[in-house]
C-alpha cells in the first residue's frame, strides 16, 4: 500500500471504532480498498497468514466510512475481498468480530462464514493456525468477540460434542485454574465455584430473562473470546468470564432498541450491587460471592475495550445518565466496603 491510502484507510478506522480501541490501530499494511469516485470509502485490512499446512487470511478489520453507511457498499466490499483471496489461493479465511457489530457478523455470515469454536478452529488451522489466530488478534483478550471462518474447501462440519452452554461453562472454569487451585489451597475450592457459578447465574438470567422479555426475537449467544485474559486476571485471583448475551434478530438504530439492550444490564448490575456488600460477611461462601459480584461490577464501570462486553457500553450507549448514576454508585459503596 502507497504511504496515502495507508493513513486514509487508518482515519477510516479510528472513525469506526470507538472509545481508546482506536488508540491501538496502527497503519495498515495488507488492504483491499473500495474506491468510489477515487476516492477510499472502505478497506478489509488483513494479515495473509501462510504459506503454512493451510494457508489462512485474517481479516482484521472490516471498515466502510460512516458518511457511506447504510449504502450496500460493505457486502460489494466483502464479496470484492473474498473473492481475491480465493483467486489467490487462500484455504481459510477468519475474523473476529463483536457480538454487537451486527452489520458485520450478519455479512459474514451471508457470505459463508460460521461461527466457530476453538475446537474446530484447531480442525481447520491445524494447532499453529489456531495459536497464530490467538497470538495475533484481539480474540484473545477481549471479551465479548467471537471467530468467524470461511473454508473456501468446503469440508464437511465438524460435529461439537458439546453444546455452546457446557463449552461456555467448562471454559470458563478451566481458564480461571490457577485462581482455583490457589482456593484449593485454603480448602475453599467448592465454596469459590459455587459462588463463581451463582454470579454466572446471575448474569446469564438477567440477560435471558429481561432481553427476551423486551426483545422476544433473538436468542442466547455464548461468547469465546478474551480467554488469554480471562487465564492471566485468574493469576491475580480476578474474575474475568466470558461473555454471554441475548442478541435479537434485529437490529435497530434507535433509541428505544438501545434501551432494550441496556436494561438487561441495568438489572444485572442492581443484582451486583445487592450481593457485593456479602464481601464483608464471615461465611466464606457468602463472603466470594460478594467478592465475585464487586469485581463484575467494577469491569461494568469501563464502556471501553477490552470492558465494554460486561455492559458498561450497552448502558452508555442508551442513556449516559444511567451510565454515570451506575457508576458512581459503584465507586460510592465499593468504597465504603473496602475502605469504610
Amino acid at each position: 500500500m502507497a504511504a496515502n491510502e495507508q493513513r486514509v484507510v487508518q482515519k477510516i478506522s479510528r472513525a469506526a471504532f470507538k472509545g481508546g480501541e482506536s488508540w491501538f490501530i496502527g497503519l495498515p499494511h495488507q488492504a483491499i480498498v473500495l474506491l468510489v469516485d477515487q476516492v477510499i470509502v472502505g478497506a478489509v485490512v488483513y494479515k495473509d497468514w501462510g504459506p503454512d499446512q493451510r494457508r489462512n487470511v485474517y481479516v482484521d478489520q472490516f471498515l466502510i466510512a460512516p458518511s457511506c453507511s447504510g449504502q450496500g457498499l460493505g457486502k460489494r466490499l466483502l464479496n470484492g475481498a473474498l473473492t481475491y483471496f480465493r483467486r489467490t489461493g487462500a484455504q481459510t479465511v477468519t475474523a473476529a468480530i463483536k457480538t454487537d457489530n451486527v452489520g458485520s457478523w450478519k455479512n459474514f455470515l451471508a457470505n459463508g462464514f460460521r461461527r466457530t469454536s476453538w475446537g474446530r478452529a484447531v480442525t481447520y488451522l491445524g494447532v499453529s493456525g489456531a495459536l497464530r489466530q490467538l497470538s495475533q488478534s484481539p480474540l484473545a483478550f477481549e471479551s465479548g468477540m467471537e471467530l468467524y471462518l470461511l473454508d473456501f474447501s468446503e469440508r464437511p462440519v465438524s460435529i461439537e460434542l458439546l453444546p455452546a452452554g457446557g463449552r461456555f461453562l467448562i471454559s470458563n472454569l478451566l481458564l480461571q485454574l490457577p485462581m482455583w487451585i490457589f482456593l484449593t489451597g485454603q480448602s475453599h475450592f467448592w465454596s469459590a465455584v459455587a459462588a463463581y457459578l451463582g454470579v454466572l447465574a446471575l448474569i446469564i438470567g438477567s440477560r435471558w430473562g429481561v432481553g427476551r422479555r423486551l426483545e422476544p426475537e433473538g436468542h442466547l449467544r455464548f461468547n469465546n473470546g478474551g480467554g488469554i485474559t480471562t487465564f492471566l486476571l485468574s493469576l491475580i485471583q480476578v474474575p474475568f468470564p466470558l461473555n454471554v448475551a441475548w442478541v435479537p434478530t434485529h437490529y435497530r438504530q434507535t433509541a428505544e432498541f438501545r434501551r432494550h439492550l441496556a436494561l438487561p444490564e441495568l438489572v444485572k448490575w442492581a443484582g451486583l450491587a445487592l450481593l457485593a456488600p456479602l464481601a464483608v460477611l464471615p461465611n466464606v461462601g457468602w463472603s466470594f460471592l460478594g467478592h465475585f459480584a464487586s469485581v463484575l461490577m467494577v469491569l461494568q464501570l469501563f464502556p471501553v475495550f477490552p470492558f465494554e462486553a460486561f455492559g458498561g457500553r450497552r448502558l452508555y450507549d442508551a442513556n449516559r445518565r444511567w451510565w454515570a448514576i451506575t457508576s458512581v454508585v459503584t465507586v460510592v459503596e465499593l468504597g465504603i466496603l473496602w475502605w469504610g
